[in-house]
């Protein structure tokens, strides 16, 4: 499966996130498909309640890490959409950038 690249976000996107309605069903689609380990939605719960490091990925570019944890940001911030969509988008995310820690 093909992965759509992490948008560049600027810092009022990331301080008044909003997520349209077309880019939640579009990135829900995306990590629906993806099929990644389920322990990487659990870690973003944990970020979402309580925060914490998101530890780099070695397959990962510095450019895309940093992309894509400013976007896992706006999920995690964003008013819509429901907190399921929020676990399965931003655990997809996590899936791309991170590894997972115990």
């Amino acid at each position: 499966m093909k992965q759509t690249p992490f948008p560049e976000l600027h810092t009022v996107d990331i301080a008044f996130p909003v997520l349209s309605e077309k880019e939640i069903k579009y990135w829900q689609k995306e990590a629906k498909q993806a099929n990644y380990d389920e322990r990487f939605a659990r870690m973003a719960s944990l970020l979402f309640f309580k925060g914490g490091l998101v530890p780099k990925s070695d397959t990962v570019s510095d450019q895309e890490y940093v992309q894509g944890r400013a976007y896992l940001q706006k999920w995690l911030t964003s008013w819509e959409p429901k907190h399921e969509v929020k676990e399965l988008v931003a655990g997809y995310i996590l899936s791309r950038i991170s590894k997972l820690t115990d």
